[in-house]
């Protein structure tokens, strides 16, 4: 029997029929030159290789290997069984006023179904066939049930993708201006909202039937939970926002936008019913406090200063940030109500959210002991059961381990003078030990 050839051309169709990998080489006078993986070798003279019009990769194990240079601005179809990786793709973000763009031309290449990678990547693959896709729609119609249907099919590719443990496209712009910042994964995924789905797909169409089949055959009939994220500016922060972070962060998919963070009132959980105070002791304001919430895992980081007697005991005004970070200043001395408390005391409440409920977490509260610009953190443990707990430096787990005066033997503990304090509030997962996120503050102790 006849040993088939690697490669045959015929009729304008390259085949590729064996199994194996093919790469290309341009030799001199326009030759193309395709390696095979078992050494063989084919050389295309210029007008074999101008007559090519279709990329048969026949064989469902042929692996082949193409620099984006030889379609740039052609018009090819590729077809068959095989896998196609394409390299030497860039591929930049959308930034305002530009959208997704490539540093070559492929919009004239009919990939069918072989494209497998780009770059060797699966994540340059997305990106490039979404970007393809993007192109289409925008120009076209909501309605436009092909490209609709291309949109859910690649929806369900990149899900199987995450699933096998592949790296969101969450730090990928797809979707630009001044007020809106979306990611490609937001945009992809958000196509399997109900509104949109139902919308496009109407019940009793083929379409749709098809459609669903192939979403459940996958097991990934969850995703219509998860809603859509626009981008917008006026949606950061909102309800839509929060519930794709928490759908997101219960499926392990890396985000940069976890944590809000903000000064003002602690979450309700976190307040005494009926009151606007925290839930540990009595007249505690949940009011005026530097806020981190991770609205993926569902906590609540809430810490803040208030100080008694020159200021009547109200918890100070905002504080003021530098780098970011939240300075209060307050008044030196021991409290007027009690000499064995300084002027200043601590609020803290850690408090776990609705999206929180199915997780466990473990919460720290680290405070410097280390009255200079420099700082000694230690862990203060005494969280009671609501995960709140109000501190004074006073309290003498505290005040014996500051040495005002190094140079002297023995501990000379914080007699509340000025000094510069350091907080950090932070929150772990608690089967894992990962950390989540943290609020942080510093306190200015002012003679």
């Amino acid at each position: 029997m006849a040993r088939i050839k690697p490669v045959t051309l015929a009729n304008g169709v390259l085949t590729f029929n064996n199994s194996g990998d093919y790469s290309f080489e341009t030799l001199a006078n326009g030759r193309v030159k395709i390696y095979f993986a078992d050494g063989a070798t084919t050389v295309l003279t210029k007008d074999e290789w101008a007559s090519v019009k279709t990329f048969d990769i026949k064989d469902a194990n042929a692996n082949v290997t193409m620099a984006a240079s030889y379609l740039d601005g052609k018009s090819y179809a590729f077809k068959g069984a095989g896998d196609l990786d394409v390299t030497g793709v860039t591929i930049s973000e959308a930034v305002p006023g530009t959208g997704v763009s490539q540093n070559v031309n492929l919009d004239r290449i009919n990939f069918g179904s072989v494209l497998d990678t780009v770059n060797g990547s699966k994540a340059d693959y997305f990106k490039l066939m979404w970007d393809a896709y993007d192109e289409v729609y925008s120009t076209g119609s909501y309605y436009n049930t092909q490209i609709n249907v291309a949109f859910i099919k690649l929806g369900v590719e990149y899900l199987e993708y995450l699933k096998a443990g592949g790296e969101p496209l969450t730090e990928f712009t797809g979707k630009s201006s001044a007020t809106r910042d979306q990611s490609v994964h937001d945009n992809l995924l958000g196509n399997f909202n109900p509104v949109d789905f139902d919308s496009r797909f109407p019940v009793g169409t083929q379409e749709r039937a098809d459609l669903l089949a192939r979403i459940e055959a996958t097991g990934n009939s969850g995703i219509f939970q998860r809603g859509v994220f626009s981008g917008n500016s006026g949606d950061v922060g909102g309800a839509s926002h929060d519930k794709v972070r928490a759908y997101d962060y219960d499926q392990g998919w890396e985000r940069p936008d976890w944590t809000d963070s903000y000064f003002g009132m602690a979450d309700e959980r976190a307040q005494k019913a009926g009151t606007d105070d925290l839930i540990i002791g009595t007249g505690n304001s949940a009011a005026k406090m530097v806020i981190t919430r991770h609205e993926g895992a569902g906590i609540e980081l809430a810490i803040k200063v208030k100080e008694f007697g020159p200021n009547g005991g109200d918890t100070l005004n905002a504080p003021t940030f530098v780098d970011g970070v939240a300075h209060y200043a307050v008044s030196a001395g021991a409290s007027p109500d009690n000499a064995n408390r300084a002027d200043w005391s601590v609020d803290v409440a850690a408090t776990i959210l609705a999206a929180g409920e199915d997780d466990a977490f473990t919460f720290k509260l680290l405070i410097d002991v280390d009255a200079t610009a420099g700082t000694k953190m230690i862990e203060y443990p005494a969280f009671d059961a609501s995960g709140q707990l109000s501190l004074n430096y006073g309290f003498g787990a505290i005040k014996n381990q500051i040495d005002i005066d190094p140079t002297t033997d023995g501990i000379q503990a914080y007699n509340y003078g000025a000094g510069q304090f350091d907080f950090e509030l932070q929150a772990f997962d608690k089967d894992t030990g990962k950390y989540l996120a943290s609020t942080k503050m510093v306190v200015d102790v002012l003679a």
